[in-house]
């Protein structure tokens, strides 16, 4: 039998094609943006090309560090952003199994914050998710931390 490919092509409705050529021009996240940092964070982490993680932890890292050093009070606008980033992070860092880099953050962040900016680390250890403190061996086996010094 002769299995040569049909001579005449339908053409699919140009509705149709439409999103697929909107889809073609969004622009590919290379980074974690401060003005949108958990949208472009998690589109990172989603990154079906390569595996950017450890790269997209960094990148929100140096982003919630600019944000709590600039903020002038733990409710304002760039705190929030910055805890927002924070929650965010830990989130991730749970769910990818990837606890070392944001306890450490944690462990900085106190050594930062706690004495000299202590309003903001009042406000960190006051929040319903971060209070929960570093990431635990009871949330994700990689976690050498024991539920108990955790907190």
């Amino acid at each position: 039998s002769d299995s040569k490919p049909p001579l005449l092509k339908v053409p699919k409705p140009a509705v149709a094609e439409e999103p697929a050529a909107l889809a073609a021009f969004t622009p590919m996240v290379t980074s974690v943006d401060s003005g949108k940092p958990v949208e472009t964070f998690w589109a990172l982490l989603k990154d079906e090309t390569a595996d950017r993680t450890l790269e997209a932890f960094a990148q929100m890292e140096q982003v919630l560090l600019k944000l709590l050093r600039q903020a002038l009070a733990p409710g304002d606008a760039l705190a929030e952003k910055g805890f927002r980033c924070l929650r965010e992070l830990r989130r991730a860092s749970v769910q990818e199994e990837e606890p070392h880099a944001f306890n450490k953050l944690l462990r900085a962040l106190k050594e930062e914050f706690a004495l000299a900016r202590a309003p903001f680390w009042a406000h960190l250890c006051s929040d319903a998710e971060l209070r929960r403190g570093l990431i635990s061996c009871d949330e994700t086996d990689e976690s050498g931390e024991d539920a108990v010094a955790a907190k």
